[in-house]
């Protein structure tokens, strides 16, 4: 049976106080049962008085005085308290809740919490009496002006004390740190999950300072207030966010979304890109791949009047040509998940992407397509939203997208393709700058829709996250072959990595990107059938795995193979250069220099990974196995090399010993199925490749 009971205003000075939002500001509601003296809830025994409530809490049932807190339900039945009407309509609902919490001798239940007789939330807590209460701070929506407020019990007893129903309001009293206490009503630093408003009229207004890390459960800017997320700093909202005012993020500023966006206010997203010089036809700035953060923003308004100096192009995937003549139209309206290109001849400018509609959807982008031609399937798209995008969560959610994005950049003097793999997560950085699945705000990127399908990409809310510094790429340790290797020309490099996994194939797969091209450089690729891969992975489990090299030189001159990175667990990574008949161990000398003509050079590099003898001879179809039993390969402590072939094998051919630098240190035609050569104060390693017309074969020796 509920029980009602309304007390005097005098009495209830001594049992409660109630502060206004007019008189404060933020406390709506605020209990703390001091004036109950009755029982205790520390023991058994101690809390049978029943206890009637009172103008905070006219409804109760089976509530019970315990000693400065009360006890709800009994030990066969939950009970229950339930608040006055409050108006809790600002904010759009939003507001704080806090109590303290702990059980009978063992926790009986959960609390559960009701607005106007739903359920809104369920609370687990761990505190039973023989030990302190628990903190529970909650964050809440759904406030309306006639709320009332229940706590119950899911199953018989538990202790409540201090009851608070607040919001919280920014002061700015000592400064525009939201670090400090002083500068908040109540005077502390917001807890991550509190609902806070930043009102009008005040002389500072919090600006969060660089490498900052914050969130808060909601926002309100009243208009005429501000909050400024300075460059570096970290904001991150579980609720919504009301910006009659204005929200400032600086350049490298991230913010991720709550649960929705309201009110008529500012957002300011800035960005800051650099160019130099130049002037007429070709500017000669820097090229900016990059999208807008706001809906209806238009050319004029994002990047500044169409002239010489400041061009834009889109990109269209069907059709010829598929860059679009530079947009000229400064009314041109612009989309935030399509990716263009900027250019400007100012050293340096901040853009100001300035508008009433920050973009908050979950955006779905349809019928991509894939019409053939040289660049089938490529479609420049950009992260639209103010934090950093995981491209394996977006590869996982689209349709028919190849697991490959890649991102037009500078190694300094020329563009690149910095590449990244979501299947095998392995990327290509030939930009120097370490390449992971985290898509930066603003960024364009192209994606590859698969041949003969039309597809779907997703990018959501969800996948959005803070990034400080490089993080994401696998380490190369976690492959049991892996290789970066660099074709160097001058002060530009382009750069394959070749690698294994045990679920890959010898097909195209998306363990592999294929490879974008630039004109005019120096390019070296994997080639797998009528396919060009930058990214290439082979099937993990063979004793030795080869991958074919192509480059296309652009002149005629010395070039350079560079391995920037390279592992084999308990083995090696060698370039075999078949014209010069060199092999060399990467690992002990990374750089081989070579001369070639201009044109394409289809078949004269290899790289090998050789891992352990006794290593599992499971192949990758389609790649010639080295490493069968039918040669053998030994040699001795005086520097003797003995080849013995097995009686299947014709006794013909030729042995030729290779130091690690690829030099060619001694050779013998193969006259009988044991063949020795004498290497003279040669302690060292050495590759032996033995060349028969059935077999070759290449192995790693030491002689000492």
């Amino acid at each position: 049976m509920k029980t009602f009971k309304l007390f005097s205003s005098t009495f209830l000075l001594a049992l409660f106080y109630l502060i206004s939002v007019g008189a404060w500001g933020q406390v709506v509601l605020q209990e703390n049962f001091v004036s109950i003296t009755f029982g205790d809830n520390t023991s058994t025994s101690g809390s049978s008085m029943q206890w009637n409530g009172n103008s905070n809490f006219p409804i109760i049932s089976r509530a019970y005085q315990a000693g400065g807190a009360i006890k709800l339900g009994s030990s066969s039945n939950n009970g229950s308290i339930t608040s006055l009407a409050m108006d809790l309509s600002s904010n759009n609902g939003f507001f704080n809740l806090s109590f303290k919490v702990k059980g009978w001798a063992t926790v009986e239940g959960n609390i559960q919490v009701y607005l106007n007789n739903t359920l809104v939330q369920t609370v687990t807590y761990a505190s039973v009496m023989s030990g302190g209460f628990q903190n529970i701070d909650l964050n809440l929506t759904g406030g309306t002006s006639n709320t009332e407020l229940k706590l119950q019990t899911s199953a018989k007893r538990a202790f409540l004390d201090d009851i608070v129903v607040s919001k919280i309001i920014w002061t700015g009293t000592s400064s525009a740190d939201p670090t400090i206490a002083n500068n908040w009503i109540p005077a502390a630093v917001p807890a991550s999950t509190a609902s806070v408003v930043i009102p009008s009229g005040l002389t500072n207004y919090p600006s969060f300072t660089n490498n900052s890390t914050t969130s808060f459960g909601s926002i309100t800017i009243d208009a005429g207030a501000s909050l400024t997320l300075q460059s570096g700093s970290e904001l991150t909202l579980t609720g919504n966010l009301t910006n009659n005012g204005t929200l400032t993020l600086e350049n490298g500023a991230t913010f991720i979304q709550g649960t929705s966006l309201a009110g008529s206010g500012t957002y300011n997203v800035k960005q800051t890109v650099t160019g130099a010089g130049g002037a007429g036809s070709a500017p000669t700035g820097r090229f900016w791949y990059m999208g807008v953060p706001l809906n209806n923003l238009t050319r004029g308004a994002a990047f500044g009047s169409a002239g010489t100096d400041n061009r834009l192009w889109s990109w269209t995937e069907s059709g010829q040509p598929q860059w679009s003549s530079t947009i000229t139209d400064n009314n041109a309206p612009l989309v935030p998940t399509t990716g263009y290109v900027f250019r400007t001849s100012a050293p340096s400018t901040t853009l100001n992407f300035s508008g009433t509609s920050l973009y908050s959807i979950d955006a779905s982008i349809p019928n991509l397509s894939n019409s053939g031609g040289s660049f089938a399937g490529c479609h420049l798209m950009s992260n639209p939203y103010t934090a950093y995008l995981d491209w394996e969560q977006i590869f996982t959610a689209s349709t028919n997208i190849s697991s490959t994005y890649c991102i037009p950049t500078s190694n300094g003097s020329s563009m690149v393709y910095d590449t990244y793999n979501a299947t095998g997560n392995v990327a290509v950085n030939p930009s120097n700058v370490a390449m992971t699945n985290f898509i930066a705000p603003m960024q364009a990127f192209w994606v590859v829709v698969n041949p003969s399908t039309q597809g779907t990409l997703n990018m959501t809310k969800a996948m959005l996250s803070h990034q400080a510094g490089a993080v994401g790429l696998k380490d190369i340790t976690s492959f049991p072959a892996f290789a970066r290797l660099n074709l160097v020309s001058g002060d530009f490099y382009d750069q394959v990595v070749i690698y294994t996994d045990a679920n890959a194939t010898s097909e195209v797969e998306d363990y592999d990107s294929k490879k974008f091209f630039l004109p005019n450089k120096a390019q070296v690729y994997c080639p797998v059938g009528n396919d060009k891969l930058v990214i290439n992975a082979l099937k993990k489990g063979k004793a030795q795995t080869s991958a074919p090299l192509t480059v296309e030189l652009p002149s005629t001159q010395i070039y350079t193979f560079e391995m920037s990175e390279s592992f084999v667990e308990n083995g090696l990574v060698v370039l075999e250069d078949k014209q010069e008949k060199i092999f060399q161990d990467m690992g002990v000398n990374p750089i081989y220099e070579f001369f070639g003509n201009t044109g394409v050079i289809a078949d004269r590099f290899v790289l090998h990974f050789q891992l352990p003898n006794g290593t599992n001879n499971e192949g990758q179809a389609g790649i010639e196995d080295l490493t069968s039993g039918q040669i053998a390969v030994i040699a001795n402590h005086d520097g003797a090399v003995t080849v013995a072939l097995s009686a299947d094998l014709t006794t013909s051919g030729d042995i030729q010993i290779f130091d690690g630098a690829g030099r060619l240190i001694a050779q013998k035609a193969i006259s009988s199925a044991q063949t020795s050569l004498q290497l003279d104060n040669r302690t060292g390693v050495y590759f032996v490749r033995v060349q028969t017309p059935m077999k070759t074969e290449t192995k790693k020796v030491m002689v000492y």
